[in-house]
């Protein structure tokens, strides 16, 4: 059970001290006592191991590499002797990890198993910051901008940096393996309900190496057991957020996602430039294709098998229709001229196109 301080720990900075590297050394002298032979590893990492970054909270990470994590639960014991709790995963599948000092920190643990991914994340971003000490310096002073800011809410500042670490994540990937990161494209297609993006989306998938991930499918996931309710919108953003979160990080060629997006709603540009900056912040390409089409076109597209057939919460006609009338009245969901400022951005008039020729120009406007 988490203590009441979880989230609203104070945030606390301190100008980088050698002292620090002394209380790793100490304290992973005691690890390693611990986990003997199951160890493989073991590791200074975090703001605390970066002197060029100048500040950082006075809480020393520390990442164990072992053979098995599965063997880890046999050490709990013996790393509570030495002050450690155990959180579990806590939010990063197949990781151990440890906390010591409750909610006055002094050192967390990070442990994975030989061959994780998140070994080399965490060391590449140490050395890539050691060797660009401007990157260093301008990541310690947005941590002394946000103590400022949040100085009674770590959870806050955590979040703020968030974007910013991301972008240091994906330059310290394609630091040590060019070859990756930077090469995928993702394609936003938005427009207003049944102009077509699905269908446009599925044929780009016949004619590229795009993945296509509709808007509808988080939706007909969670509609049979939430309906329309808040835990079921609730639920969809945080497993959109995830898939985005995995595909910016994979190796797919290109990945495209279908959006309704009303122009008049401040939420909507905010979740765009969320999504845009999950996938730029790793170095991806972002286009946009906007798509319309007259609204008898659109009532038509409404009921077409294809669409029914992998949108099952539209196969009451009549509701669909009333609802996409209805919005239409009470939205914006197309741009005005002008109004999106992306140099990647094409809008297309479908009405008297076919998906296979919108399919088409798109991938040869972009290059897919």
């Amino acid at each position: 059970m988490e203590s009441k301080g979880e989230n609203m720990r104070k945030t606390k900075i301190m100008a980088w001290t050698e002292k620090w590297n002394e209380m790793y050394t100490l304290e992973s002298e005691k690890i390693s006592r611990i986990f003997t032979d199951e160890m493989v590893a073991i590791y200074h990492i975090g703001s605390t191991s970066i002197p060029p970054i100048g500040y950082a909270k006075p809480i020393i990470d520390i990442l164990v590499v072992v053979k098995d994590i599965e063997k880890v639960n046999l050490f709990y014991e013996e790393m509570a002797e030495i002050g450690y709790s155990n959180r579990g995963e806590r939010g990063i599948a197949l990781r151990r990890y440890f906390t010591k000092g409750g909610d006055n920190r002094t050192h967390h643990v990070h442990i994975f198993q030989d061959g994780n991914n998140n070994i080399n994340k965490h060391l590449d971003f140490k050395e890539y910051l050691l060797t660009h000490p401007e990157d260093a310096k301008k990541y310690g002073e947005l941590k002394i901008k946000l103590a400022e800011e949040f100085p009674d809410d770590t959870h806050k500042y955590q979040e703020g940096k968030e974007a910013f670490v991301n972008r240091l994540v994906a330059k310290s990937t394609r630091y040590k393996n060019p070859r990756m990161g930077g090469n995928m494209k993702f394609l936003l297609i938005f427009g207003p309900q049944a102009v077509g993006k699905m269908t446009v989306g599925h044929e780009l998938e016949k004619i590229t190496s795009m993945k296509l991930f509709h808007n509808h499918q988080t939706i007909e996931l969670l509609h049979p057991y939430f309906g329309f309710g808040p835990e079921m919108w609730r639920l969809s953003a945080l497993f959109r957020k995830e898939i985005f979160e995995q595909m910016s990080i994979s190796t797919s060629a290109g990945f495209m996602f279908t959006y309704v997006w009303a122009f008049d709603l401040p939420g909507d540009w905010e979740f765009v430039d969320q999504v845009c900056d999950i996938f730029e912040s790793k170095g991806h390409e972002v286009c946009f294709v906007e798509l319309e089409a007259d609204i008898a076109e659109r009532l038509v597209r409404n009921k077409t098998p294809h669409r029914l057939q992998n949108k099952p919460t539209k196969r009451d006609v009549d509701r669909s229709e009333k609802d996409l009338i209805q919005t239409m009245e009470k939205h914006r969901l197309n741009s005005l001229p002008g109004e999106i400022k992306r140099k990647n951005y094409i809008r297309i008039q479908t009405t008297n196109r076919t998906p296979e020729q919108t399919a088409q120009f798109i991938k040869d406007r972009f290059g897919l």
